[in-house]
């Protein structure tokens, strides 16, 4: 038998559901401000 069984929660990790579509002003907006925020604190480790 294998180590890690098909159990649900093993699935649902490996398949996640699609990102929320974002028009191009939001997406734009969302870019960003992630640069500002790595910007000011470092990558995240």
């Amino acid at each position: 038998m294998p180590a890690v069984p098909n159990h649900p929660e093993t699935t649902a990790a490996r398949q996640q559901p699609p990102p929320p579509s974002l028009s191009g002003e939001q997406l734009d907006a969302a870019r960003r401000l992630a640069q500002r925020i790595v910007a000011e604190h470092g990558r995240p480790r």
